[in-house]
């Protein structure tokens, strides 16, 4: 409970922070870093709340809460970033060699990202959204395809993949535990495979002890 509380103070009093920043801070679009090019603490602008977002958010219901919470903010900024973006691009782009387009249009984005995001007096909604927006499709995307569907099962999976989480999301983590983002209605073959893959004994984590 103190560690949660901590983590909650911390995060409240973080300040975005854009100096060590790799890439644009708009998620997707035109000029926009690639946001599956891994999950590191650059990547985030407020790290003490993706920190606390990863303890204490328990449920793809509590996620979903908390992005609701600052979407507004976030969206406004996202289309203020894009708007402002494709002027600049259209003068630059003809200036340079066509093999160089991507690097310089990430270059650029990220540039006016960070521009309109220190202009703007919502930066703590915009980062929040964003950071767990982040965190949210690492989860998807590489966490969600091993975690199991029973409770039971949940702490040898954790004990299993530690390792390997602590290396992709350590940054992030209170030893091995990993929230359970599953999503409410994932589709009943998900469920089903898994059983039939438990029941034939195939899923690695539970087959040592």
């Amino acid at each position: 409970m103190t560690l949660s509380l901590v983590g909650f103070i911390s995060a409240a009093q973080a300040a975005p922070d854009t100096d060590h920043l790799k890439g644009s801070i708009v998620l997707k679009g035109e000029g926009s870093t690639n946001i599956f090019d891994g999950i590191k603490d650059t990547r985030f602008l407020d790290l003490a709340y993706a920190q606390w977002a990863w303890s204490n958010l328990k449920s793809p219901t509590d996620v979903a809460a908390e992005l609701a919470k600052y979407k507004g903010a976030y969206k406004t900024f996202e289309q203020a970033a894009k708007a402002e973006f494709k002027p600049r691009w259209k003068v630059k782009y003809m200036s340079i060699p066509d093999n160089q387009w991507t690097k310089a249009g990430r270059e650029l984005r990220a540039h006016v990202d960070r521009e309109l995001f220190l202009q703007s007096p919502d930066q703590d909604a915009i980062a929040r959204y964003r950071d767990l927006t982040l965190l949210e499709m690492a989860w998807d995307g590489y966490v969600s395809r091993r975690a199991p569907w029973h409770a039971e099962d949940w702490e040898a999976f954790e004990s299993f993949y530690c390792d390997r989480h602590t290396r992709v999301l350590g940054f992030v983590m209170d030893g091995c535990a990993i929230p359970n983002w599953h999503r409410p209605d994932p589709g009943a073959w998900k469920k089903v495979g898994y059983e039939r893959l438990k029941r034939e004994g195939r899923l690695e984590f539970l087959q040592g002890g």
